[in-house]
């Protein structure tokens, strides 16, 4: 689901990169969950998985305290644990 203008969400001013549109999220919403969709749309765009090597989560408020950040992302992008 796109989110509002992205001119409406910086007051008039455009992102300066290209964008159109953003993404916020919803209350139930976290930085994994935000995550997984996006990856899942790049992962389509690119046709697969075949090339993915690495995946990086930079996030300022990460949901779990532990490791489980980075296991719930790559079982949400079908990815196995050593990417």
């Amino acid at each position: 689901m796109a989110g509002p203008d992205a001119a409406t969400w910086r007051g008039g001013r455009t992102l300066g990169c290209g964008l159109s549109q953003i993404r916020l999220p919803g209350g139930d919403e976290d930085a994994v969950t935000m995550a997984v969709e996006a990856g899942r749309a790049a992962l389509a765009a690119a046709a697969g998985a075949a090339g993915v090597a690495h995946v990086v989560l930079v996030a300022r408020d990460l949901p779990l305290l532990e490791d489980g950040n980075s296991a719930a992302l790559l079982a949400g992008l079908g990815l196995p644990p050593d990417t």
